[in-house]
């Protein structure tokens, strides 16, 4: 039987057919899987520039099959022994496929039916959207140096009628994002460093194995602040040091450098992580 790196195990050409089966483009694929364009790509045409490792890859490879609705056997060649411990490790419950699912798999004629009909209903909806009347300005909010101006009117069109179109209201479209609240460390932090570093220091990269809060602030001050799935790989880059937080970190794996960060303790929630210059 034939075996593949670890690297060359996706199959890309089965993910496309997937993918392409299912009508996704691999944008959608990409938001759907958290993963970003370029690795979608790299997961069907092949490398792994875009993976902090093969072993991230491969649960991409998992987290899209789980995505389309197909055993992760059908996206992975024979693995090495490496890849067999890994893939040993993942919950037997996240590998299954549920029983309803199977039993009311439709066949492809009743597939097509449902794409007649949905496409039925979105043409109907096109139609009404394009008779339907629409006001294309609300000069009410309008700023008081923008009445008297003939572009300060064309903007509160343009929002108007993208406010619109999503479904919104004017005052939200013009609605700041919300700042992304500072993380809340621990007075005292575990300050930790590789031993051998061979990466620069303006990435980290996380796998959780449980699902938890993280925040994550590099050197200028720039906060991530997210819920991670289990067994999905993430990548930060920006300025060390690296100051990380989570109730759950200990059951996770933290990359840096080009080494693996090894938590000590279960009871160790928030470490920062020192650049140290690469070994000549």
């Amino acid at each position: 039987m034939t075996t593949h790196k670890d690297d060359e195990r996706v199959n890309g050409s089965r993910l496309r057919e997937l993918r392409e089966a299912k009508g996704f483009t691999p944008e959608y694929l990409a938001r759907l899987c958290s993963l970003s364009l370029h690795q979608v790509h790299e997961l069907e045409n092949g490398g792994s520039q875009r993976f902090y490792s093969s072993q991230i890859k491969i649960n991409a490879a998992r987290k899209a099959a789980q995505v389309l609705s197909v055993d992760v056997s059908e996206l992975l060649f024979e693995p090495l022994a490496a890849a067999q411990e890994l893939l040993a490790q993942v919950p037997a419950r996240q590998l299954q496929t549920e029983p309803a699912k199977l039993s009311h798999a439709e066949p492809p004629s009743a597939s097509w039916a449902a794409y007649l009909i949905v496409l039925t209903v979105l043409l109907g909806a096109g139609m009404w959207w394009f008779q339907e009347p629409r006001a294309f300005s609300l000069p009410s909010y309008k700023t008081g140096s923008q009445q008297d101006s003939p572009a300060g009117a064309e903007m509160q069109t343009a929002l108007s009628f993208e406010a619109q179109s999503v479904g919104v209201s004017v005052p939200q479209a013009l609605a700041k994002e919300p700042e992304v609240q500072a993380c809340n460390f621990e007075e005292e932090m575990l300050v930790l460093e590789t031993k051998a570093p061979n990466k620069p220091a303006n990435k980290v990269s996380l796998m959780m194995h449980r699902k938890g809060e993280l925040c994550i602030q590099d050197g200028t001050g720039k906060v991530w602040r997210e819920d991670l799935n289990p067994w999905l790989g993430r990548n930060f880059k920006g300025t060390a040091p690296w100051r990380i937080t989570s109730p759950v970190l200990f059951y996770g794996d933290v990359y840096f450098q080009g080494e693996k960060i090894q938590i000590p303790s279960q009871k160790v929630r928030s470490i920062t992580l020192n650049a140290k210059l690469s070994s000549p």
